[in-house]
């Protein structure tokens, strides 16, 4: 990035944020910091999935989680899956 160049999208720095995948050896040590955050996520999908399920998936390999960071601290999360469809498409 160039000296003095500032990052914003609505008037918010983006460059003070951080998007880091979250390595299935670190999902159990990062879990208590995780959880509650996605818990929120949870109850508004009225519990078609839980928060172990994700748990689960991710250090299956079957979900990418990431967190997302502003000073050191995690404040959102982010989940992503590929899926096969019935037609065989992804």
């Amino acid at each position: 990035m160039a000296s003095g160049l500032t990052i914003t999208q609505h008037g918010t720095n983006l460059a003070n944020y951080i998007i880091a995948p979250v390595s299935i050896q670190f999902i159990d040590f990062l879990w208590d910091k995780i959880e509650p955050i996605l818990q929120r996520a949870v109850e508004k999908g009225n519990n078609e999935i839980t928060c172990e399920t994700v748990k689960q998936r991710a250090i299956n390999g079957d979900t990418l989680l990431c967190t997302v960071l502003k000073d050191n601290e995690i404040i959102a999360i982010a989940t992503t899956e590929v899926r096969t469809f019935d037609s065989g498409h992804k």
